[in-house]
């Protein structure tokens, strides 16, 4: 159970494997690219390559790897393969993964959504019993403002690329581009979103 009503918790843990395919070929060629994964599955995972260069290069090699790969604007690759030991994890779990990050070849983030300490814990242990030495990076509870999974995934996004600072670090039209969707579709889903979180906020504390 929740620890208080209308929480769940929302974590961040790394986790230690050396089993993804995508992962050890990016770091094998040495590209620079960052890897995130757009759908955990417990068969196969869909991952997002984004090249700093070497675009060709790399759709190249992950297409004799993976299940299948194809090219998405100017830099990225989107790669599906099969799941590696932790994707394969977290995605059998009752669990909510909004997001990961490579850290390195051996490394990984996953940031997760669950119902309670509670689980927190459990999931925690399994993850020892698996031996992907876990390690829980920083965890709180979060109040639901009934946020879609992808009005999260913007909000996230555009929070983590700097669109919210006082000197903006992106533009509404940068992110709409990085989103593959238009800037009035996007700006449309910022200011739901941005709602229902103030909603929340004064819901719970006045």
């Amino acid at each position: 159970m929740p620890s208080r009503s209308g929480e769940s918790i929302d974590a961040l843990i790394e986790v230690t494997r050396s089993d993804c395919k995508v992962t050890n070929e990016i770091y094998s060629k040495n590209y620079s690219a960052e890897i995130l994964r757009l759908k955990v599955g417990e068969d196969s995972t869909i991952h997002k390559v984004i090249c700093l260069n070497n675009r060709d290069e790399v759709y190249h090699d992950l297409k004799l790897i993976a299940k299948s790969a194809s090219k998405i604007g100017k830099n990225t690759v989107w790669v599906e393969s099969l799941s590696c030991s932790s994707c394969h994890f977290f995605a059998s779990q009752d669990i909510i993964v909004s997001g990961t990050k490579s850290i390195n070849r051996n490394h990984l983030i996953y940031r997760i959504i669950l119902p309670s300490k509670f689980h927190l814990k459990e999931l925690m242990e399994k993850l020892e019993k698996l031996n992907l030495n876990p390690v829980l990076i920083e965890s709180h509870e979060n109040l639901h403002s009934d946020l879609t999974p992808r009005e999260k995934e913007i909000i996230e996004l555009a929070y983590k690329r700097g669109y919210y600072d006082t000197e903006r670090k992106m533009s509404m039209k940068d992110l709409a581009n990085e989103l593959h969707v238009s800037a009035s579709s996007l700006s449309d889903v910022l200011r739901r979103g941005t709602k229902k979180i103030v909603k929340s906020f004064v819901d719970n504390n006045f």
